[in-house]
């Protein structure tokens, strides 16, 4: 497979928006982004994960500060604005919360604070979240395959 001309015809695609995404979400980049950074993250390229990952919140309108890495030492992950919330959010900040376990240990319980947030927006409760999501689960995503 050859992610850097995926990447490439992703970005060509992002390129024919001419407003931004906070304003009008793109959903239309959301699923590759968030494939691509689950494909990083599965081969251990974290920082490209993290890349990946942002940018797939960022297309659904999402405004993130201090999630880029390098990461600035003391600089919290924060939403500014909260974008478009669809099934995947909650598996791209877990994908992030892993990410950030090894590149800037401070900003994954951040991550999984707003997975968390985003599973009760989409579920309604997050009294399951636990049984549902892990960092330390064998996926990517935090998913845990023996969720009830």
């Amino acid at each position: 497979m050859n992610l850097r001309k995926i990447e490439d015809t992703i970005s060509s695609l992002a390129g024919t928006y001419c407003r931004p995404a906070s304003e009008v979400p793109r959903l239309a980049l959301d699923s590759p982004y968030l494939s691509l950074a689950a494909i990083y993250a599965s081969s251990r390229k974290l920082e490209k994960a993290v890349e990946f990952g942002l940018m797939s919140l960022e297309s659904l309108g999402f405004v993130i500060k201090g999630g880029s890495i390098p990461h600035v030492s003391d600089a919290p992950l924060v939403v500014q604005e909260w974008g478009l919330m669809t099934d995947g959010v909650v598996g791209c900040w877990m994908i992030l919360c892993c990410a950030y376990q090894e590149l800037a240990p401070t900003l994954a319980s951040q991550a999984e604070g707003y997975a968390r947030v985003s599973y009760r927006i989409c579920v309604g409760e997050d009294e399951t979240f636990d049984q549902t999501y892990n960092r330390l689960s064998n996926r990517v995503d935090g998913f845990l395959t023996t969720a009830k």
